[in-house]
């Protein structure tokens, strides 16, 4: 709703009296695209490169750590 909503300020190119406030505008305007693009695109990819390895659903049963526990169990 932001970038809509300063749309009109970045396309009124040559308009008396936004001399100041268009460069300010399109610098907001990029950085909302900018960050849209980089949640949306790079941060998933990274995550699926770099994040942890998913968990296994269930435990193997012969795992010794497992076999102490069930025996200590009363």
């Amino acid at each position: 709703m932001t970038a809509l909503g300063l749309l009109p300020l970045v396309l009124m190119g040559g308009v008396v009296g936004t001399e100041i406030i268009q460069p300010l505008v399109i610098i907001i305007w990029g950085g909302l695209l900018t960050t849209t693009l980089f949640l949306l695109f790079v941060l998933p990819a990274l995550l699926l490169g770099f994040g942890p390895e998913p968990a296994s659903r269930t435990a193997p049963r012969n795992d010794p750590l497992l076999r102490a526990q069930s025996e200590d169990a009363p």
